[in-house]
């Protein structure tokens, strides 16, 4: 969760189980029931998640603080649970945490952890903290060409975007870094990256600066590996403040296409205003497809906007899903 919560697991059910002719149960996606010969006394439920209150989570160090972006997978060398998350919006300030059953939760202590240069060590599990970063969930790649299996694209703003401008004649804000000085709209995309998801540390320029002269997108942008067209794909938005999603794609993770527009609010979203916040997608395996959660953020609020856009309202997600997947990525629908 994001916004001063908590995180805690919800189970969420994306199969249906039938009853073979043989007298077995087989596991059968929700999207795959054309697949079944007959439908007699079949009834296709939207089910409702169950939250785990047992795994509720805040890092004692930061019990007034949110949990931002949180990522969890099971590490292979322990066999454990992992979260990371940051307990700021900005600076990105990342910390871990480690489970034997990913329901009970405690810091994973990491004395070695370089916590970024100027920075001080603010518990034994703090991994990292982005001088006027902001990040996004963890992409696990799963070909790690580089040597990198972990990876998050974040974004840097202020005085470190400003110094490397200065230094960098070729830089995209050098001119007026050095004419000017700093301003507010300095921004740069980043790449924070890890080996063993312990030890991290932020590359910056080059192809490790994701955004494109006319496209830079805010966090938090998700990523996740095709296997049906062996690419990396981005879900990110159109632009600053422009709450739709759109995708990108790479096989290098160097150069990208250019953002293809996948969702935007419509004439059926008569609830108010929507932002369509973030889109978490997730491939099924064995080539069945994507399941993603497409995170709405209603703004049906009367506060006055005092920024790029709305920042007042709740949030839930709908679930989408893809079959294939291939070319022009568009899941069938969302509700």
């Amino acid at each position: 969760m994001i916004g001063g919560k908590p995180f805690y697991t919800c189970a969420l059910l994306v199969f249906i189980s039938i009853l073979t002719d043989a007298g077995e149960s087989r596991r059968v996606l929700f999207f795959d029931l054309w697949k079944l010969d007959h439908w007699d006394n079949i009834e296709l439920r939207q089910g409702e998640p169950k939250w785990v209150e047992e795994c509720e989570y805040r890092d004692p160090s930061f019990e007034q603080s949110g949990v931002y972006f949180p990522s969890v997978w099971i590490d292979e060398a322990s066999g454990k649970w992992r979260l990371i998350h940051s307990v700021k919006w900005s600076p990105f300030t990342m910390m871990i945490a480690e489970s034997d059953d990913g329901i009970s939760w405690k810091p994973l202590a990491v004395p070695d952890a370089n916590v970024g240069e100027t920075q001080e060590k603010q518990a034994p599990n703090h991994l990292l903290t982005v001088q006027g970063g902001s990040g996004s969930p963890i992409y696990h790649d799963p070909k790690a060409t580089d040597g990198y299996p972990f990876r998050i694209f974040g974004k840097q703003h202020g005085g470190p975007v400003h110094q490397r401008a200065l230094k960098d004649p070729e830089h995209r804000w050098h001119e007026v870094a050095t004419k000017e000085g700093e301003k507010r709209y300095f921004s740069e995309g980043i790449t924070l990256v890890s080996k063993d998801g312990l030890h991290w540390e932020v590359k910056t320029g080059d192809h490790w600066d994701w955004n494109m002269e006319d496209w830079f997108p805010e966090p938090p942008v998700f990523a996740f590996w095709n296997p049906n067209t062996n690419q990396h794909v981005m879900a990110a938005r159109p632009g600053w403040g422009d709450r739709r999603q759109c995708l990108l794609t790479t096989e290098d993770l160097k150069s990208w296409s250019k953002p293809e527009l996948l969702f935007q609010p419509d004439p059926l979203d008569t609830e108010g205003p929507i932002g369509m916040y973030g889109l978490p997608v997730h491939p099924v395996g064995n080539g069945a497809g994507f399941v993603g959660l497409l995170w709405i953020f209603h703004n049906s609020s009367s506060e006055p906007v005092g920024s790029f856009n709305q920042f007042f309202g709740t949030m839930d997600a709908q679930l989408v899903y893809s079959c294939l997947l291939y070319t022009s990525p568009s899941p069938r629908d969302r509700g």
